[in-house]
């Protein structure tokens, strides 16, 4: 299988401010390969720990 994206999509991806439907859908991400592969590799390459970590917002970052 072959990953075809730029670094700023898959870091997207891995820090989960996209998910893989959006980013395949987009086209910044793109999978060539055995289908069954590309299935299965969002279970391979997994979200940062910290994915789930709040972030602040525009709003936020305008407050402070």
């Amino acid at each position: 299988m072959t990953v075809e994206a730029d670094l700023l999509a898959l870091t997207r991806l891995w820090r989960g401010d996209v998910d893989w439907a959006t980013a395949l859908r987009s086209g910044d991400l793109v999978l060539h390969g055995e289908p069954q592969a590309c299935r299965a590799l969002p279970r391979w390459l997994k979200l940062t720990s910290l994915a789930q970590t709040p972030r602040p917002t525009r709003r936020d970052a305008v407050l402070v």
